[in-house]
């Protein structure tokens, strides 16, 4: 059985949180108050996605035991680049979250940027692991829409992280003053040069927020997804959390 191992996106798995303060702070109770989330560059692994992904080794007993999914690791990361912590924000059982953990733990960071200083923050970094159940020698299966991949040995990276979307959302006043609040869900094709091509709400809350997200999504521009070292279009899912407090 042969396995295959994803990194995907990490912004586009976790919500976007837009109030009407503009907070942009982590959603966890365990991140330390000098770790910066509203940067202008977030921290990134050395060699990109695919150092992490060279790392990862599928615990043999996990594949016997037909054990597979996503493992969600926050990583902080202090300014000098070094990884200070980690914590499982979601776990696929203990083998593969140790493998995950394992893998993160063997790679360099550059640090986050906050207005031109390296600063400490933190990132989250999704892992997919996944067996082709086929028993073929060949590659194992990535799922695609027509011509765009769903899953890639690396997924399409925000340039500027998720803070680059962040910042270009606006909350509809007549939304706020109602106190209107919701989770939109647009879908975000992009191609092998990272440009994206076409966006579309998939799951809204209503036209002026649905609006807003799209909106956000103007001048953004992606590192391309990749499967065997070539840029690939793909599509991916961005949701955008409208809170208010």
């Amino acid at each position: 059985m042969k396995s295959i191992i994803i990194i995907l996106l990490s912004g586009l798995l976790t919500s976007g949180c837009v109030d009407n303060k503009k907070s942009n702070e982590l959603q966890s109770n365990e991140t330390k108050a000098e770790y910066v989330a509203d940067l202008d560059k977030g921290p990134m692994p050395v060699g990109g996605m695919e150092a992490i992904q060279s790392k990862v080794v599928y615990p043999p007993e996990a594949k016997e035991k037909n054990i597979q999914g996503k493992v969600l690791v926050k990583l902080l990361v202090d300014e000098k680049g070094n990884l200070e912590g980690t914590e499982i924000v979601q776990s696929a059982g203990k083998l593969l979250d140790m493998a995950a953990i394992d893998a993160v733990g063997k790679v360099k960071f550059t640090p986050g940027y906050k207005d031109g200083k390296a600063v400490k923050s933190g990132v989250i970094i999704p892992i997919l692991f996944k067996l082709d159940g086929d028993g073929k020698k060949g590659k194992a299966s990535l799922k695609k829409e027509g011509e765009y991949y769903l899953e890639a040995q690396q997924m399409p990276l925000i340039v500027g992280g998720i803070q680059a979307i962040l910042k270009n959302i606006v909350y509809p006043e007549a939304e706020k003053k109602a106190g209107r609040e919701g989770k939109v869900i647009v879908a975000v094709y992009v191609d092998e040069k990272g440009a994206i091509v076409k966006k579309e709400v998939v799951k809204g809350v209503n036209s002026a927020l649905d609006q807003a997200s799209l909106n956000a999504l103007e001048g953004i521009q992606f590192t391309p997804a990749r499967v065997d070292g070539k840029n690939v279009k793909s599509k991916i899912m961005l949701p955008i959390q409208f809170r208010l407090k």
